[in-house]
């Protein structure tokens, strides 16, 4: 909405009511709900004075930012209702700080410097290599101004036993010592997109200076999303920080306490013990991700013979195999023919001989022995073929696609995906995502979904529920996204390429959406 050509809203809200009458309308400078209070307000007020009733339900397509606008301004939507817990993987065990690890909090650059020497203290030797949870908070204005991301508040460096919270807010320049931990490549930086808090940091400090980078990576730090993925913890490197401690720990991480005023001079107990554990959670995923096997990993030549792997045709998932005793030679029958070729393996070290465990697309066509898959196994078991190392990805004993990683990790109820974005968690319908090839533009590629455990049903991305097992006296209710978009959702997780796309998505449409003939006809 322009006036003289100058943009003076971004928004327009609009309130219908049962027979889709306008009740409320407003265009608004941002999208924060602080814009509509008044409106709301003065919506029960109207009902009120005319002796008419008050809304007791109402849709939204947010209902978790919005539930508490709607329940202030209009009483009456949250009367007689036993609130749902809509966080994810709220159902687990509620995570909390170790109690032998202490918290200490500092704000004057004296006091953070000398915290930051202490750290520094302990890489004297420079052999020595000290991994911390790192974490940062800031506050994100949705007022009237609408300016969005306010500057760093707190920095958090988590050791073992003990996390550092530096209020950075009020100051013009970091103290040197700080700036050292952060340049150091002795001191890893472990955390949850710790790529783009760096970035955040530059902003507000432009007298820092980062470490280097390698690709979207600097040097000196792990970023937990992309250490997930390739451990098959998750299936988007974008997870969040709740999803990867619920995949990895099978606990819950609340995150209560984000949207909070993190620049006044005094911190809450709550806020500390929010930002405490943020930063120290990253040391506790560390330590049980550092040991696991890597997979979905390209081949190299020093791969070891009985390496698990996954056969990979055009980004799709086709076969789990074995690598096997690799011959400086192979000769396999090619084609319909079965003219007999000979390959170089391990003198080339651009092939790899693999037994084929179990064949996921039996009419796909390995390009070497210009054959089927079907057409190689006959009716052996297993079978041995010869492929190109690139078309290999290593994969873990369960030998099961990454949305089954939730059921492999016992969860349970949840899937660790992030909801809410485009590609959001696998759900297999027509294929499950394959996010661990390299520079793929389309995450959601197709697989074959074989060996996936299907939820029950899905109430929200990311989130499974299951019916409890015995009535409950007062049953809870909760709407947690409209029908509109769970369609989206849903399609979303399918890849666009697949040769059923559209056939299932418009299958799929008509199937949640009839349309009514009277209406229709009208």
């Amino acid at each position: 909405m322009k006036l003289d050509g100058t943009q003076v809203f971004s928004a327009m809200f609009t309130v219908l009511n049962e027979m889709e009458q306008n009740c409320y309308q407003v265009f608004v400078p941002t999208k924060s709900l602080l814009h509509i209070r008044s409106g709301l307000e003065g919506i029960v007020t109207s009902l009120k004075s005319l002796g008419l009733p008050e809304p007791i339900l109402g849709y939204t397509d947010n209902v978790a930012q919005d539930i508490g606008t709607f329940v202030a301004c209009i009483p009456s939507l949250g009367a007689n209702v036993n609130s749902v817990q809509l966080d994810e993987f709220s159902d687990l065990p509620h995570l909390a700080l170790p109690q032998d690890v202490s918290i200490h909090t500092f704000s004057c650059t004296s006091e953070i410097q000398s915290a930051c020497l202490n750290i520094l203290d302990l890489i004297r030797n420079d052999e020595v290599v000290l991994h911390v949870g790192f974490d940062m908070e800031w506050e994100f204005s949705t007022g009237l101004t609408g300016t969005g991301p306010q500057k760093s508040a707190l920095v958090q460096i988590a050791l073992p036993k003990i996390v550092y919270l530096f209020q950075v807010y009020a100051l013009q320049k970091l103290p040197h010592s700080l700036e050292t931990i952060i340049q150091s490549q002795q001191i890893v930086k472990i955390g949850q997109n710790i790529a783009a808090d760096f970035a955040k940091l530059a902003q507000d400090f432009p007298g820092l200076k980062l470490p280097q980078k390698q690709g979207k990576f600097y040097f000196g730090t792990i970023e937990l999303g992309k250490l997930a993925v390739q451990k098959n913890i998750v299936s988007n490197g974008n997870a969040s920080l709740a999803a990867i401690t619920a995949a990895t720990l099978q606990k819950y991480l609340s995150k209560e306490c984000r949207q909070s005023e993190w620049g006044q001079s005094k911190l809450s107990d709550s806020q500390i013990q929010y930002a405490a554990l943020d930063a120290h959670v990253a040391l506790q995923i560390w330590d049980v991700l550092r040991d696991l096997e890597p997979v979905g990993q390209p081949l190299s030549t020093a791969t070891r013979v009985g390496t698990l792997v996954s056969l990979y045709v055009k980004k799709q998932e086709v076969a789990y195999g074995t690598i096997i005793e690799q011959p400086a030679k192979y000769t396999i029958p090619v084609g319909p023919e079965n003219r007999l070729t000979t390959f170089g393996v391990s003198t080339t070290c651009t092939h790899a001989l693999i037994r084929v465990d179990k064949v996921l697309a039996s009419s796909c066509i390995i390009a070497l022995h210009k054959k089927t898959l079907q057409a190689l196994q006959g009716d052996m078991e297993t079978f041995n073929i010869l492929v190109s190392i690139c078309a290999l990805r290593t994969r873990d004993k369960e030998s099961a696609p990454q949305l089954a990683t939730a059921e492999r990790h016992n969860i349970g109820k949840v899937t660790a995906s992030k909801p809410g974005d485009a590609g959001i968690g696998n759900i297999a319908i027509l294929g499950s995502g394959s996010e661990t090839l390299p520079s793929d533009s389309d995450s959601n590629t197709d697989s074959d979904s074989e060996g996936i455990q299907q939820p029950e049903y899905t109430d929200s991305p990311g989130i499974l529920y299951k019916q409890p097992s015995e009535m409950l006296e007062s049953i809870p209710s909760c709407v947690l996204a409209d029908v509109f978009h769970i369609i989206d959702w849903l399609c979303r997780t399918i890849s666009r390429k697949h040769t059923a796309y559209k056939k299932f998505a418009t299958a799929f449409s008509d199937t949640m959406l009839i349309p009514d003939q009277d209406d229709k006809q009208l």
